[in-house]
């Protein structure tokens, strides 16, 4: 279980009350879907803005050979390879 699905459930469990009544965990409700959504774009829009900003000021004064990126599109793409690659990170 990644870092992003370990924190949407313990935010879920957090305002979920203490009966036991559904511990199916393959059926969402609506606002499990909502908060999971919203976790996922605020997720997607810090890494890619952090991440340009990392790769322009810090990769490319490190390997000279490396241009800046020029969109966040760009970044997209090196994390998405990045997550191809190692699956686990």
């Amino acid at each position: 279980m990644g870092m992003i699905e370990k924190f949407v459930v313990t935010c879920m469990s957090a305002t979920q009350p203490a009966a036991f009544t559904n511990m199916d965990p393959t059926t969402m409700s609506a606002n499990a879907i909502i908060v999971l959504l919203i976790t996922m774009i605020v997720y997607l829009v810090l890494i890619l803005l952090i991440g340009k900003y990392l790769f322009n000021e810090v990769f490319t004064k490190l390997f000279p050979m490396v241009k800046p990126a020029t969109s966040v599109f760009q970044i997209l793409g090196l994390v998405i390879l990045a997550h191809l690659i190692l699956p686990s990170a």
